[in-house]
C-alpha cells in the first residue's frame, strides 16, 4: 500500500492506520525531540501531544502527501512552542537567516519556516559538544578557514576537519525536517 493509501485510511479513522503510523514515528520524533530538549520525559510528552493532534485533527489529512513530513512540521511547531510558552531562548548562535540556505539550501520562502529553522538550528548547536561548537562558530561565524581555525585553538587540523565535517553533517540532518 501506497503511503498516500495509508494516510486517506487515517483521514477516514483507522485505528489500525494510526498505530502503523506511531510505530514507525514515534521513536524517530522522541530521539529527535530529546536531542534537542536534552529531557526525555519531556520529548516523550511531546510526541504524546503530537500523536493526539495528528488524531484529533485526522479528517484534515486528505490533503497531505508526506505524513513525515507533517508530522515534523507539528513536532517542530511543538518544541518551538514549549520554548516560547517557557521564555527559554537558545543563546547567541550567530547563525543568521542569511546562512541558512548555504547550510540546507532548499526554500525557505515562508517567514514561519525561517524563525524554526533558526530555532532548531541554534538548539542543535548548543546541543554539540563545546569544541565542535567553537569550531564551527570561527568558521562560519568569522569566516575563519580550517587551518585559521586549526591556529587559533591549537587543535589539529585534521579535528577541526572531523568537527566542521560532523557539525554540518547534523545541522544538515535538520534540512531534511522541512
Amino acid at each position: 500500500m501506497q503511503e498516500s493509501e495509508y494516510i486517506q485510511r487515517l483521514a477516514g479513522g483507522s485505528y489500525e492506520v494510526f498505530d502503523y503510523f506511531y510505530l514507525k514515528y514515534a521513536p524517530l520524533v522522541e530521539s529527535f525531540s530529546t536531542a534537542l530538549l536534552k529531557d526525555k520525559s519531556l520529548s516523550e510528552d511531546i510526541c504524546q501531544d503530537v500523536f493526539l493532534r495528528v488524531w484529533q485533527r485526522r479528517k484534515s489529512l486528505r490533503g497531505v502527501r508526506s505524513f513525515k513530513a507533517y508530522l515534523f512540521t507539528m513536532v517542530r511547531h511543538a518544541i518551538y512552542d514549549h520554548y516560547m510558552r517557557n521564555r527559554i531562548v537558545p543563546k547567541d548562535s550567530n547563525i543568521m537567516p542569511e546562512d541558512l540556505p548555504e547550510l540546507f539550501g532548499g526554500d525557505l520562502s515562508r517567514e514561519e519556516d525561517v524563525r524554526d529553522m533558526l530555532l532548531l538550528v541554534n538548539l542543535t548547536l548548543e546541543a554539540m559538544p563545546e569544541q565542535r561548537q567553537r569550531v564551527f562558530r570561527l568558521s562560519r561565524h568569522f569566516g575563519l578557514s580550517n587551518a585559521e581555525v586549526a591556529e587559533k585553538t591549537g587543535l589539529a587540523l585534521k579535528t577541526v576537519e572531523y568537527h566542521m565535517g560532523k557539525a554540518l553533517s547534523q545541522l544538515r540532518e535538520l534540512g531534511s525536517l522541512f
